[in-house]
């Protein structure tokens, strides 16, 4: 089958050597061949760079910062150096089934305005056993409206591994802002539906999203409350103010909601109440119940008990999505 488009695939990686192999094979046999892989290597102190330079793949090209330069910046090098009219991003710990590129790129013929493609996903543990799955749509094409709307409250496209993007729709935001700590993909999808494109998401499971223990930075609570205060800042001032006031309270609201279950869930608890108090009369009744539930959830004994549940759940999920695994993540 012919492939006239090309794809740029971008890693980015810092000291996960057997990681990145995996998220690297993922790449290296998709079914939609004309691609190229650019891997940004962020001052790694393993064995990453002899890895890559063994590599025999002359689809791979390989960028090297002598000091690390931070998530965004890299991928921003990646797109620069890349020259697919799509660019689909991969974080180093993450792995695509086979298909993933060839579906994704399918969806776009479905309609001309689409500049994001998107899909479902397994949450994998470290090992690859399933943690959940998680369902973005099915075969679901989103207006830019109804897009724009869904991401100001919730990130409905996942992290960076999972969409394939236009490549204008990239270079006309500058890719993603350097300054945003976490949250970036947020972000960064708030400024391409800014321009009035509409996004598709696929219902196939095309990728394994990965937690462990040695994951994103993202996973440090103060970033990720910095990441979420920039996010909303950013709504603040170019969006909320054009949407009905019983809106930008919701969206508000939702914030505030984020915010209290990131201090919770890393028991903050004394943080946790002084933003609480803070922020309590914005809130309504409805939230303040979520707020407090969420609390509830993350305490230890809770989050014991889930565990064990969990542990249950992952013997099933694994059971059902077995042979769908070996069927489509070929090099994992």
């Amino acid at each position: 089958m012919s492939f006239p488009e090309l794809i740029s695939v971008v890693i980015p990686t810092r000291n996960r050597r057997t990681l990145l192999q995996q998220a690297v094979e993922s790449a290296r046999t998709q079914t939609y061949t004309n691609i190229e892989i650019i891997v940004i290597d962020e001052a790694s102190e393993d064995d990453t760079a002899t890895y890559l330079k063994n590599i025999d793949e002359p689809r791979l090209k390989v960028i090297t910062h002598t000091t690390p330069q931070g998530g965004n910046i890299a991928r921003n090098k990646g797109l620069e150096a890349s020259s697919g009219a799509y660019v689909a991003f991969l974080d180093d710990d993450d792995v695509w089934a086979d298909t993933k590129l060839e579906k994704q790129q399918e969806a776009f013929k479905r309609d001309s305005a689409v500049g994001i493609v998107t899909c479902s996903s397994l949450v994998v543990y470290q090992d690859l056993q399933i943690e959940r799955y998680m369902n973005r749509g099915n075969n679901y094409l989103y207006s830019n409206e109804e897009a724009f709307t869904k991401m100001l409250t919730e990130n409905f496209i996942g992290g960076a591994s999972f969409p394939l993007i236009k490549r204008e729709c990239l270079m006309e935001v500058n890719g993603f802002r350097p300054e945003v700590v976490s949250a970036q993909e947020t972000d960064l999808y708030l400024r391409i539906l800014a321009n009035g494109y509409k996004v598709y998401a696929v219902e196939d499971v095309l990728i394994l999203y990965r937690v462990h223990s040695m994951n994103r930075i993202s996973d440090s609570f103060e970033p990720k409350v910095k990441g979420l205060e920039q996010l909303f800042e950013y709504k603040k001032d170019y969006f909320l103010t054009h949407l009905p006031v019983h809106e930008a309270k919701k969206i508000e609201q939702t914030h505030i909601v984020e915010v209290s279950k990131i201090y919770t869930r890393n028991r903050k608890y004394k943080t946790f109440f002084q933003y609480f108090n803070e922020e309590k009369q914005k809130l309504t009744s409805a939230k303040k119940i979520q707020v407090w539930r969420n609390a509830f959830v993350h305490t230890p004994p809770v989050q014991l008990f889930k565990q064990t549940v969990q542990k249950g759940k992952t013997k099933k999920l694994n059971k059902e999505w077995k042979q769908y695994m070996n069927e489509n993540f070929k090099s994992s």
